[in-house]
């Protein structure tokens, strides 16, 4: 999130997230990972914080989304789901569970490497907010 408002309008706007310099709204808003900005990624059931083990987890909703969807009619959870959805962590137009390249190991790493979370401890809850 932008620390302050951006106007849009009919022409388009461009908000770098990856460039230092671009204000943003948090304690620990992003991370640099060899050179470049990061934002942190994890929210896969739209609830506000970020969840690798617990009540109310993430993984849980990747695997519910991989699951339930219409085109997985064997119920594999290693199913590669295509679109771009709440599951897809990497924004890289799949959403998977289990097996190479998936979304539930970058959360897991988002909640392990968060700069708050100094025992590093899996069940770290990485809380949000937006501001009144």
């Amino acid at each position: 999130m932008t620390a302050t408002p951006v106007q849009l309008s009919a022409a388009t706007t461009t908000v770098d997230f990856t460039r230092p310099e671009t204000a943003v709204n948090g304690e620990y808003p992003r991370l640099t990972e060899n050179g470049v900005t990061l934002l942190w990624a994890g929210d896969a059931n739209n609830s506000n914080s970020v969840i690798a083990s617990g009540p109310g987890n993430d993984p849980n909703a990747i695997l519910g989304a991989v699951l339930s969807h219409p085109e997985n009619t064997l119920g594999n959870n290693n199913l590669r789901l295509a679109g771009y959805l709440a599951a897809d962590l990497n924004m890289d137009g799949l959403t998977i569970y289990s097996g190479p390249d998936n979304d539930v190991n970058l959360l897991r790493a988002n909640v392990l490497q968060y700069p708050g979370n100094g025992t590093a401890a899996a069940n770290y809850v990485l809380g949000g907010s937006l501001p009144e």
